[in-house]
């Protein structure tokens, strides 16, 4: 039934989108990013944080976004990015057809599931995810599908800037339920993914859900999420609050990985950032934060946590591109070495 209904609408959206560019031209813009980044992990015997990503200096995530409008209501969206530096992988490649406040795409996007995992790693106030997010989340934070958005004040990847209080937006989507650099889906499984959001004064709360399985063979468990976010930017500060719980996850930290349909999993952060006013209301060039993130991994396994302290700083070269530094606290029941990490990272948006 999913499998027929995602074909229906596949061809519907391909038909109603190859029709309004056939009659109107297109206008396409180019941006991108790259973070040129400095790590140390403290701690004698420690293994590395950050396992597929070797080396100490390294170019993180450069990535380029190609997008496309007829200015009315057809959106095209590309987005490469290699993580480690060295491979290229397509992260976005989805049609959009905008008739807002609703919004119908198909493809490779953004799964509607909290705050930090819809974003690019450019738009993070801290060099890195939660993780809680890497590890519930993951690579499935992108998927194919097919999705439905109802966004009457925001945009759903950039989420620029809060909308009128009391506003509703709703995201919806029926994806793959595997990770975004896996080709084929073997079994025709169909993951629910959705977030419900309720604008609040000067920012918002929020509520998703992810239901469904992984793919057999290689992940044949139950994929059940369900989270809570807010975002709250009073002035000169920003408040970011996620809670994510799971089941069913293939836990991996270092070199140990745990899997089974019983796992349980839950974590989240709180992130607090200041970056001071102009007497104009523009913000001044440096922004301070801290963020603190825990994760229990097996809510059934006692002492299997982790958690970490971040403090950071930057300063603003331009609007989009700033120079950054971070010193994390770290303590992780599966890799007891680990003090903490220093990181020095430089990013420009254009």
């Amino acid at each position: 039934m999913l499998t027929a209904l995602t074909r229906f609408l596949a061809v519907l959206s391909l038909l109603v989108i190859v029709a309004t560019v056939w009659a109107a031209p297109m206008k396409w813009t180019l941006g991108g990013y790259v973070q040129a980044r400095y790590t140390d992990d403290q701690g004698e015997g420690a293994f590395p944080v950050a396992t597929d990503i070797p080396g100490t200096f390294r170019d993180v995530r450069p990535s380029v976004l190609v997008r496309a409008t007829d200015e009315e209501h057809v959106f095209l969206q590309f987005f490469f990015s290699s993580p480690d530096g060295n491979k290229v992988e397509v992260q976005h490649a989805f049609a959009q057809y905008e008739a807002a406040p609703y919004y119908g795409r198909l493809g490779l996007g953004p799964v509607p599931f909290g705050y930090e995992n819809p974003i690019t790693s450019a738009a993070l106030v801290t060099t890195e995810r939660s993780m809680a997010s890497a590890t519930l989340i993951g690579k499935t934070a992108l998927d194919r599908g097919v999705y439905f958005l109802y966004q009457p004040s925001s945009v759903f990847i950039a989420k620029p800037a809060p909308g009128k209080p009391g506003t509703v937006n709703v995201e919806l989507g029926l994806v793959n339920g595997q990770p975004y650099d896996v080709g084929t889906d073997t079994n025709n499984t169909k993951n629910f993914a959705g977030r419900v959001g309720l604008y609040i004064p000067k920012g918002e709360i929020g509520v998703s859900v992810i239901s469904g399985k992984g793919v057999e063979p290689t992940d044949p468990t139950t994929r059940d999420r369900f989270g809570a976010d807010l975002q709250w930017r009073p002035g000169p500060f920003i408040v970011l609050a996620e809670y994510m719980r799971g089941k069913g996850n293939i836990l991996t930290t270092g070199s140990s990985t745990t899997t089974g349909d019983a796992l349980e999993a839950n974590g989240g952060y709180v992130t607090l950032a200041y970056r001071p006013l102009n007497a104009d209301g523009t913000p001044k060039s440096y922004q301070v934060y801290v963020r603190g993130d825990v994760l229990d991994r097996d809510v059934d396994a006692a002492g299997d946590y982790f958690s970490r302290a971040t403090y950071g700083a930057c300063y603003y070269l331009n609007p989009t591109s700033k120079v950054q530094a971070e010193l994390e606290n770290i303590k992780d029941s599966r890799n007891p070495d680990l003090d903490g990490r220093i990181t020095l990272q430089y990013q420009i948006i254009f």
